[in-house]
Parts: C-alpha cells; sequence; structure tokens
C-alpha cells in the first residue's frame, strides 16, 4: 500500500523530532556531568545491579534515536515493516495500523528519555519505566482490537 504524507503524520513526526532534540540535550548533559561508571541495569525493585561507562549514555540516545526513527518511517511501508497478527485488508485498517505505529513512536522517544534519565542517576522512578511500557503494551493491544474490529469497513476510515 502506498502511503502519502498527510497533515496527521507531520505532526506526528514533529512531535518525535523534539521528543529526539530533547534526548539528545538530556544524554549530552548527562553524559557531560556524570561519573565515569553509571547505573545500566536496574531490578524489578529500581536498584542499580550493573554499571558500566557512561557512554552508556549516548549509546542509549543512539538506539532511542533509531528505534523511534524506525517506527516513524515503518508508517510509510506498513506492508512491510508492521507485523500484526492478523491480516489487513482495507484501507480503514490500513490507516489505523499507520496511527498505532505513529503513536507507539511518541511513546518509544519518552521511554527512552526515562532510560538515559534513569542512567544519568536523574531519576530514579522505576514504576515510571514500568508505566510507559505498559502504555506501549496497551497501545497495541486496543489498536489491534480496533483494527481487526475494521476488518469489514469500507471507506477510508471508520
Amino acid at each position: 500500500m502506498k502511503v502519502n504524507r498527510t497533515k496527521e503524520g507531520t505532526m506526528f513526526e514533529i512531535v518525535c523530532g523534539v521528543l529526539i532534540l530533547v534526548m539528545w540535550i538530556v544524554a549530552f548533559v548527562l553524559y557531560k556531568n556524570s561519573p565515569d561508571i553509571v547505573p545500566t541495569h536496574f531490578n524489578a525493585a529500581g536498584n542499580v545491579d550493573a554499571t558500566g561507562d557512561k557512554i552508556t549514555i549516548i549509546v542509549m540516545a543512539i538506539v532511542g534515536t533509531f528505534v523511534t526513527m524506525f517506527a516513524l518511517l515503518a508508517a510509510y511501508k506498513p506492508d512491510k515493516a508492521i507485523n500484526i497478527p492478523f491480516t489487513v485488508s482495507n484501507t480503514a485498517q490500513y490507516t489505523k495500523m499507520i496511527r498505532m505505529v505513529r503513536v507507539i513512536a511518541v511513546e518509544i522517544a519518552i521511554l527512552f528519555i526515562v532510560v538515559i534519565l534513569m542512567i544519568g542517576e536523574k531519576f530514579n522512578h522505576v514504576w515510571l519505566l514500568y508505566s510507559i511500557v505498559g502504555i506501549v503494551l496497551l497501545t497495541t493491544i486496543v489498536y489491534c482490537v480496533k483494527i481487526y474490529r475494521l476488518k469489514d469497513v469500507e471507506g477510508p476510515e471508520a
């Protein structure tokens, strides 16, 4: 399916661009101000259980940028880049599937900002990390149900 540019898509891309910019600003500030050894892993209670070099902060920003950008780009190639557990057969389903991926891109950017803040020891609220992961999963489930329910709909979107 060919996906054209839309105002909605552009708005999601701008929001993600701003979040990526924030991610990099946070990463550079924390890298500059962090000790050489930073926490790199947290247990379920939020306690540090592994440490590593502070370059991990920059690596997380790189990974966060690529994952967010991949999600945004996937919206333009839904047949090849988006995998859901049933066949998508109409425009309404594709439209909803594309929106799902764009919403998840925003959530992923926010998730990586929180991870970078945790690595930089400026934020240790593991509940927020779990909440964001839960929101990403909930977004996926809710949108998959909505997409599935559109299987018999004709027209651009319901």
